[in-house]
This record gives C-alpha cells, structure tokens and sequence, in this order.
C-alpha cells in the first residue's frame, strides 16, 4: 500500500482514537503509531516527537476536534455537544482525503452526477450567519414557480438527503424556524440590519430530531411508529436507518421497525419508496393515508 499523506494521517489519528474510545478504550502514543504504520503498510514508520506534536496541533487548530490526553489511560475525543457534527466531518474528510492521495486513480472513484444546485452560496451565508446580519434573497416556490422576496434571519446550514438548506428566523414574521433549500436561492444580498437570534443551535437540534428530512407539518405530531418489511429491505434500513429513533426487530421472513417521530410528507416519500414489502402496523391513520396514496397511483397507471 502506498503511503499515506500527511492530510489522511491526520484522519486516520482521529479516527482510530474516536473508534477506540466508542469501545471505552484509550490508546497511547505507541498504540497510535503501531496503528498508523500498520495501514500505511510502511512497516519502518516511525512517529518521531516532533511530527507527533505538530500533528495534535493540526487536528486542533484545522479540524476543530479538542484531542485530551491523561497519563492513565491516554488519548480521547472531548466531543462536548458536537459528537455527531464532529463525527459526520471525519467521515467526508477521510473520504476527500483518501480520493486525493498521490497516485490515487480518479477512475476507480465513480461519484454521482446528481448534485443540487446553489451550493456556491454557502460560503457567503456563512460570513452573514457568523456576524448576525439579515439577509435577503429570491426563494422558487416549486409548488408553483412563483419567485418570493424572503428577508431571514440566517441561523444554520444542513445538510439532508444529499441537498444543503439555509435555517432562519422570518425577520417580519417572527413564525419561528424556516428552511429554505440553496437550489432555490438567488440573489442573496445584506439587508442592512443585524439581529440578535432568538433560537440557539439547540433548538434547532431538538425540532430536527422529530423529523425526517428538512420540512415540518405543524398539523402532525410526534407519533410511535411501526412498520414491517421483507428480510431484503430489512437489510438496507438496518445499514442505513431511516431515523435515529429507529429500532429493529427480527420478525419471520422480515423486520419489524419502530420509529418515533412526524409522519411528514417526507417521511411518507421514503416509506413508500419500499411499497413493495412495506406494512403500516400503526398508527391507523398513517396505514390510512399510505392506502390512499398506492390506490390513486394505481388508478393513474392503469
């Protein structure tokens, strides 16, 4: 195996102590460099001091990640209330660093060609989210390709189902939190006021946590969810969870999965996705209304 950059070397430090402390162990410079020579194939390399300590400094002051050490037990991840930012960034860095190595072939990487537009305005929205200034911009209405002039309070940028999304306030309306996707966002200009935020990061934590995906419906609540799909299916929502409430259940010829949270439009979206294995066990009403929904596309492929 060829060496390693010194990028990658940075990721792989992290990411062997983050996995080592998820199993309540903690690793040593020893262990550390054992562990780096071995995936480097580099059976000589040898962590000198000095590279050692520039690269502690690194991961502090370029990756943001606060690495503590004690005597008695050695390295962990002080994640604080950002474990799963944290952790969702090493994933993309190992990914972008892996792909740029030298001498990394870029045919044997095949990435998706679908990508959503906008995104070259994230790095704008962060300077006027890191210094409180309203915003203003034209929104497409998909619904009805109508253009509206939003004037926001910009709070957050997240990333759902592979599109990026602005999260602010309504500087007139105050009606609390907004997303607004970045592939319907133009002409984003300074509004000329600052504002004070009147919600934290946390709040928008806790209201994403009831949903899936980006988009809210106020006229549903919070429910306990359970649905049934074949074996095969089962497979896929266990790799990859439908939502971080998800639990699985081994059942005959399938699985059974418990969910709490809206059931949203989108949320029904990536549920019918599966229609051919899916049963609603409950809530009646959503067994009701995904019914409704496969009756009439029936109706229109007839």
């Amino acid at each position: 195996m060829k060496k390693t950059v010194p990028f990658l070397r940075l990721i792989q430090f992290v990411q062997f102590i983050r996995e080592s402390n998820k199993m309540n162990k903690f690793v040593g410079n020893n262990e550390i460099s054992s562990y780096l020579a071995k995936i480097t194939g580099d059976e000589a390399f040898i962590y000198a001091p000095a590279t050692f300590s520039r690269d502690k400094a690194k991961i502090k002051n370029e990756l943001g990640i606060d690495l503590k050490y004690t005597k008695s037990k050695g390295y962990f991840i002080n994640y604080s209330d950002q474990e799963f930012l944290i952790e969702t960034s090493l994933d993309y860095f190992e990914m972008f660093a892996i792909m740029n190595q030298a001498n990394a072939l870029p045919e044997m990487f095949l990435i998706s060609e679908r990508k959503p537009s906008g995104l070259n305005q994230i790095t704008e929205v962060v300077d006027f989210i890191k210094d409180k200034k309203v915003i203003q911009f034209n929104y497409l209405k998909y619904d009805t390709n109508e253009i509206d002039v939003r004037i926001i309070e910009p709070l957050a940028i997240k990333e759902s189902l592979e599109r990026w999304y602005l999260i602010g306030n309504d500087h007139k309306k105050n009606k609390g939190l907004r997303a607004f996707g970045f592939d319907r966002i133009s002409d984003i200009t300074f509004n000329g006021k600052k504002f004070t935020p009147k919600f934290s990061i946390m709040d928008i934590q806790t209201k994403y946590q009831s949903l899936f995906a980006m988009f809210d419906d106020e006229d549903k609540r919070l429910e306990e969810i359970e649905l049934e799909f074949d074996s095969r299916d089962g497979n896929y929502i266990k790799s990859l969870p439908i939502h971080h409430s998800q639990k699985v259940e081994n059942i005959p010829n399938g699985v059974r999965v418990y969910l709490k949270l809206k059931p949203t439009p989108d949320f029904i979206k990536e549920i019918v996705s599966r229609a051919w294995s899916l049963k609603v066990i409950k809530p009646e009403s959503l067994r009701e209304e995904i019914a409704i929904i496969l009756k009439d596309s029936l109706l229109r492929n007839q």
